[in-house]
């Protein structure tokens, strides 16, 4: 996995690409992230085609939920000194539990874990 931020395409849209992969077989999102109110840790992943998430600094962390197929995702970038730490969580949509008081939970299907180092 490889990740490329920057650089920035317009004021406050910054140019974010995740590739998968190697050679041939290498798959390349290009997404951008759009300030919504950086101040406030306001963002959003624009996916391009109208697909757009929203997406919030909690902490150190860049954090992004969504649903899509069935599944619930969320996924997190945290700056680690020269390292970033991502982690992609997803959850089984539609085997929701709802107990008492309005609470509902979600079963886990997978947990990607990845450290990515800066290349210069």
């Amino acid at each position: 996995m490889e990740l490329r931020i920057g650089p920035e395409v317009a004021p406050g849209r910054v140019r974010f690409r995740i590739v998968y992969g190697d050679g041939d077989s290498a798959q390349v999102r290009d997404y951008a992230l759009v300030a919504v109110d950086a101040a406030t840790g306001r963002w959003k992943v624009d996916e391009g085609g109208g697909v757009e998430m929203a997406a919030t600094v909690v902490g150190d962390e860049l954090c992004c939920t969504f649903a899509v197929e069935g599944q619930i995702l969320t996924t997190r970038y945290r700056c680690a000194g020269d390292v970033i730490l991502f982690e992609l969580e997803s959850f089984a949509r539609d085997a929701a539990t709802e107990s008492s008081g309005g609470v509902a939970s979600w079963r886990d299907l997978a947990i990607q874990r990845a450290t990515l180092w800066r290349q210069r």
